[in-house]
């Protein structure tokens, strides 16, 4: 039997799409003030309340950060 061989991993210099600017915003330098943009994206995506999916944000953030300013 032949073994295969993994495919090959993606050169980090030619894949730019984890850093692309959300849709409104192409052309633009991609930076956290266009974070709205893809949480918005994402609660349509995945057909939930958009407020609700925010809170659900806050809460994964704190119970993996902790909350700042709390001896906690």
């Amino acid at each position: 039997m032949k073994r295969r061989s993994p495919p090959p991993r993606p050169d980090p210099r030619r894949d730019r799409r984890p850093y692309l600017t959300p849709k409104p915003c192409r052309g633009r330098a991609n930076a956290p003030y266009l974070l709205p943009h893809t949480v918005r994206f994402l609660a349509d995506l995945l057909g939930v309340d958009l407020a609700r999916f925010c809170d659900q944000i806050v809460t994964n953030t704190f119970n993996a950060y902790g909350k700042w300013g709390t001896d906690a």
